[in-house]
């Protein structure tokens, strides 16, 4: 699932094209509703986005997937982010070939 506030979905479209289903929430309750109801293999989200926290998630599935964060902040794209279960923090902007590899990585689809 991808949280997308972006330019017409761009994070979604990059996943598409590299094969991926992608289901796209248009703000945090919206995803938190979907999570509520369907398992997803990765979550990707703006750092920025409201009401989706790692408090909030925990809120609404005791077993929380893997979420990507996208942040304005250059921080260590390695760091897993704090709060998210084997998750990933990407600096935006993201790179097409970054932003696959955490998803994949994240999804548990690629080496670690």
């Amino acid at each position: 699932m991808v949280g997308d506030s972006g330019p017409s979905g761009q994070v979604a479209n990059i996943l598409r094209a590299a094969g991926y289903a992608v289901v796209l929430a248009r703000s945090g309750p919206d995803a938190l509703q979907m999570i509520r109801h369907r398992r997803f293999a990765a979550i990707v989200v703006d750092a920025g986005a409201s009401g989706f926290g790692p408090d909030d998630l925990a809120r609404v599935t005791e077993d929380p997937p893997p979420v990507v964060v996208l942040s304005p902040v250059a921080d260590d794209a390695n760091d897993v982010s704090t709060g998210y279960r084997d998750g990933a923090r990407l600096p935006k902007p993201v790179s097409p070939f970054e932003l696959v590899g955490a998803v994949a990585r994240a999804a548990g689809l690629a080496p670690r």
